[in-house]
């Protein structure tokens, strides 16, 4: 038993080696890899007013932050328990290099960007127009994130 947050491996080591056969020429063992994830749900809820303009901005999503490479992933991964039963076969435990902090940082740029809109104004001042363009976004404060740290399972 392991005390983390995965799936419990479904898929015998022989099973594992006849998936591998298509892609590996000859594989001979099977090494279970736990991956860990900074596994993320979050919303955004903010009224942004400009002149006499009030735009909503509203957004909610969720996915994966990979622990050690920092790449997003949209996978869906149910049955994540603790504690995680391993079969008698040898495994790693990857160690998350991206704490929980840096996590937060990259997830609230991330949904900061994907949640500011482009606002383009023309006012008529006397004779002249005058063109503005505006990048507005959610502030930090603006968005609930919720996070924990689960393992995905990656064959080797």
């Amino acid at each position: 038993m392991l005390n983390i947050r995965s799936v419990e491996p479904r898929i015998s080591k022989n099973q594992a080696i006849i998936i591998a056969k298509p892609y590996i020429y000859n594989p001979k063992d099977a090494v279970l890899k736990f991956v860990p994830f900074w596994k993320y749900i979050y919303n955004v809820e903010a009224e942004k007013r400009f002149r006499s303009k009030v735009l909503t901005i509203a957004g909610k999503g969720k996915g994966f932050l990979n622990a050690l490479n920092k790449s997003k992933e949209g996978m869906e991964v149910e049955g994540l328990g603790i504690p995680t039963r391993v079969p008698a076969v040898q495994y790693e435990l990857k160690r998350p290099i991206v704490d929980k902090k840096q996590a937060e940082k990259i997830l609230l740029d991330f949904i900061k960007e994907e949640n500011t809109r482009e606002i383009r104004f023309n006012n008529t001042e006397g004779q002249a127009v005058i063109y503005e363009h505006r990048s507005i976004g959610p502030r930090s404060d603006e968005i609930q994130l919720d996070m924990e740290l689960v393992y995905i399972l990656s064959g080797k």
